[in-house]
Order: C-alpha cells, then structure tokens, then sequence
C-alpha cells in the first residue's frame, strides 16, 4: 500500500477495532489530510458503512417479505373488486 493508503487504513481500523485512534495515527492523518480531508474520510467511511447496512436490511426484508406483500396486494384486489361490483350493482 501507498504510505497515505496505509494511514486511511490504520485511521479507520483503529476507529472499527478499537475504538479509539492513536494520538501518532491521528496526528500523521492529520498532517498528511488536513482537517477537511480527515473529517472526510471519517464521513465516506460512516457513510460507505451506513449504506451497506441500508441495503443489507431492504434485500432481507425484500427477500423475507416478498409473500407478506404478495397477501397485501391480492387483500387490496380483493377489496378492490369488491367496490367494484358493489357499485355496479347500485349503478352508480
């Protein structure tokens, strides 16, 4: 890895592992990114993170769900029809 490739990777290891950066990790972070470039490999990382997460939930809700929907429209058909033929048959 390239010496600033290596500084993302300890920064975001350390922040994910242990909870807590070094004082060495974030000073030579800081020098190399400068404070803007620091908060935003912090704010890619959470929000690279977060995504994943977002999208990991909608696939199993999407995969697990997929027969509760399939009951939710076919109820709304249902009922759908229902009206139907009930206000045909007051000629409405």
């Amino acid at each position: 890895m390239k010496a600033d490739e290596t500084l993302m990777y300890d920064l975001l290891t350390q922040i994910y592992r242990d909870k807590k950066v070094t004082d060495a990790t974030f000073n030579a972070t800081q020098a190399k990114f400068g404070d803007k470039g620091l908060s935003d490999i912090v704010a890619i990382a959470f929000a690279s993170v977060f995504g994943a997460v977002a999208l990991a939930v909608a696939i199993a809700v999407g995969v697990g769900g997929r027969h509760v929907a399939a009951r939710l429209l076919e109820t709304a058909a249902a009922s759908f029809r229902t009206r139907k033929d009930d206000h045909d048959a007051t000629g409405g």
